[in-house]
């Protein structure tokens, strides 16, 4: 999600402490667990915390990894027998950001590593910060251990932001889409309640659909806004053209950069515009499953925050899609 730091309203207030560990009260609650739904902002918010870190410390070594990654890393390296490498890079670094708890659960390899890594993390001022869709209680195939470990810190649920935090969120991802909301629109997509829109995510969804659909009922007869109806079609051959590559290319199994930032573009857009599942875009997007796509909106909303180049694409895309 575009913006540049995380909103919190009364509903988050610990976020000043989980703020505080990684500034100027550094390693006072390790480690620091964060769970929240898919879509609340967990992920902007670790970017945020290191951000943060890395502007207290200039000289930061830190670790930036999911959970699939994670376990991928450990299971790798049992295999070529370099165990002893990953561990020693692990501890070499002054934080560790992992997000994605629950996607480590049926790793036993990777969960044993990790409490290896809490226990050094302790005893040496490495901070360790974990994220989760689920909370510690939730998820029953941790090991006991991990489980003590991780609820020994900071255990922060993130809370869906309330009427005061959401408009100041709307207020940001408009600006950062260039999209203009009359205070009509503006009470429309804050007003509580609004059915499913409770996220960031859902809100930015939210924002975009309005905008999108505003434009293409513009000076347009009811016949011309229905075959002009958006579609993930539409989107595909919108990024394609933009990426300068084929559709086939783009749905294909490619590899190539180019190729993952156009889907995780078509990803995003068909999430955010058409408020469509993760397995229904996966679906329409080469028959991919839903982790897939959820991975690629992930990466999307990365690139948006970091990418200035996948940012405005994916402007020019929404702007070609939305023009009369």
């Amino acid at each position: 999600m575009p913006l540049r730091e995380f909103v919190a309203g009364a509903e988050n207030q610990l976020l000043t402490q989980a703020q505080l560990t990684v500034t100027s009260d550094w390693s006072r609650f390790n480690p620091l667990f964060i769970h929240g739904v898919s879509g609340i902002g967990k992920t902007h918010l670790l970017h945020c915390l290191l951000a943060a870190a890395r502007q207290t410390y200039p000289r930061l070594s830190d670790i930036f990894v999911t959970g699939a990654d994670y376990a991928r890393a450990v299971a790798e390296a049992i295999d070529v027998d370099s165990l002893g490498e990953l561990r020693e890079n692990h501890c070499a670094a002054d934080m560790i950001v992992i997000d994605g708890l629950h996607q480590i659960a049926s790793k036993t390899a990777a969960q044993r590593e990790l409490i290896r890594t809490l226990d050094y993390a302790l005893q040496h001022d490495l901070q360790v910060i974990v994220a989760s869709l689920r909370g510690l209680d939730e998820i029953s195939e941790l090991h006991p251990e991990l489980v003590s470990r991780l609820s020994g810190g900071l255990v922060l649920p993130l809370a869906a932001p309330e009427a005061e935090a959401r408009k100041a969120i709307v207020h940001r991802l408009a600006a950062s889409q260039a999209i203009t909301l009359g205070d009509h629109e503006l009470q429309e997509i804050v007003r509580q309640p609004v059915v499913g829109v409770t996220t960031v995510t859902d809100l930015l969804s939210a924002i975009n659909q309005r905008s999108c659909f505003d434009k293409l009922g513009e000076s347009r007869t009811p016949q011309a806004a229905r075959d002009n109806a958006l579609t993930v079609k539409r989107i595909v051959k919108s990024a394609a053209k933009n990426f300068r590559m084929t559709v086939r290319d783009l749905v294909g199994s490619s590899r190539k950069r180019t190729a993952i930032r156009a889907r995780a573009a078509c990803v995003y857009l068909a999430r955010t515009l058409l408020n469509l599942s993760f397995q229904k875009i996966g679906q329409q997007l080469g028959n991919r499953d839903h982790t897939t796509a959820l991975h690629s909106f992930r990466r999307a909303e990365l690139l948006i925050v970091e990418d200035p180049c996948f940012q405005r694409a994916v402007q020019e895309i929404t702007k070609s899609l939305t023009d009369p």
